[in-house]
């Protein structure tokens, strides 16, 4: 599947699903934001089915001040309109792909596509992106 450039009309639309999706909040001015273009297609040629979305955060100031994007490149994996992990800065595709394989997993009638790896906790990558992710006491969920 190839890579959505997303504006404000086509990003909720695109968010809107009960599969995993790939969002990269990038600025065409930062060097990071380029070099993870060559991770983001490895990611689209390994996991074809999952849809992969970019924001130029320059041209949509309003989705990145809702998704509180500060850095780029963030890239966000979503299902159902919802962050499930979020990663700040460079991230190798390893990390991106087994996030997606774990979320694939966790989706109920869907299979994981070819796993990369073999199982790595859910908050792994989360805990490897942004070190300011902390659980929360209630959940143990990390945003």
């Amino acid at each position: 599947m190839p890579i959505s450039h997303l504006d404000a009309d086509s990003f909720g639309e695109f968010v809107d699903s009960d599969t995993p999706v790939l969002v990269d909040f990038y600025a065409e001015s930062c060097p990071h934001s380029l070099a993870m273009t060559t991770v983001l297609d490895t990611v689209a040629a390994a996991r074809p089915a999952l849809p992969v979305g970019k924001v130029n955060v320059d041209t949509e100031p309003d989705l990145t001040n809702a998704y509180v994007v500060r850095t780029t490149p963030t890239i966000l994996l979503m299902k159902n309109g919802d962050i499930s992990c979020r990663f700040t800065g460079e991230t190798g595709a390893d990390v991106l792909l087994s996030a997606i394989d774990q979320e694939y997993r966790e989706s109920p009638g869907h299979e994981a596509p070819s796993m990369l790896h073999d199982y790595v906790p859910h908050t792994a990558p989360r805990m490897y992106a942004d070190p300011f992710f902390v659980p929360d006491p209630t959940t143990g969920m990390f945003y």
